[in-house]
């Protein structure tokens, strides 16, 4: 079965929800088997390519989307949204304290090609395995290890950075980006999540 939170409703799989309420049962989908839930992630997933290993803000997303799984009713859907933000406020606050571990931090990208065959333009995997050619032969299917730092290339080997050069902003920016599959869904703002006002667009000024 599925709840759709717009409407409260719980639909068989042969039912799908309105156009509105689709997302919804894509995120909260759940098969009942046995009289046990069995959570389906379906319809989320990561917008990357199959080679890169994101950070570990898939632990995260896949923690959020198990306080999701539990979500059955309306009351159990308000208790989630808190849970949810609370552990995104947590996690934010230690990625802009940088006290998140480097390995946990990283992009893990398999080389496709060798470093030298990048001409017109330089991703930035082979950024950082073009500073590990000074120490050691960078091939074809070596696993680069990369953190985003502050100062130009802007990415750096994990095993010669420092925690210090961690460029906290974009880390946040990727884990808005990524998150927002899930606090669209649940009609939550990540700045409001940080305590920050919530923008507001042109289009609510003149719609609301």
């Amino acid at each position: 079965t599925a709840w759709c939170k717009k409407s409260n409703l719980t639909i068989g799989d042969g039912k799908a929800c309105s156009r509105e309420e689709k997302k919804h049962q894509e995120i909260y989908h759940a098969d009942v088997v046995n009289n046990t839930h069995t959570f389906r992630k379906r319809g989320v997933y990561f917008k990357r390519h199959m080679n890169v290993d994101d950070f570990n803000i898939k632990t995260l997303f896949y923690e959020l989307l198990d306080i999701l799984a539990e979500v059955e009713n309306e009351e159990q859907f308000g208790n989630a949204k808190k849970k949810v933000s609370d552990k995104i406020a947590d996690y934010a606050k230690r990625v802009q304290e940088k006290s998140i571990p480097l390995k946990e931090l990283t992009f893990n990208v398999t080389l496709s090609k060798a470093p030298a065959e990048y001409v017109k333009t330089i991703p930035q995997h082979i950024r950082a395995a073009k500073q590990l050619e000074t120490t050691r032969e960078i091939k074809k299917g070596d696993i680069i290890s990369y953190v985003k730092i502050l100062n130009k290339p802007g990415v750096k080997p994990v095993e010669l950075a420092r925690q210090d050069e961690i460029d906290s902003g974009k880390y946040m920016e990727f884990m808005e980006s990524t998150l927002e599959q899930i606090t669209s869904s649940m009609d939550l703002d990540f700045d409001t999540i940080l305590g920050k006002p919530k923008q507001t667009g042109l289009d609510q000024f003149f719609w609301n």
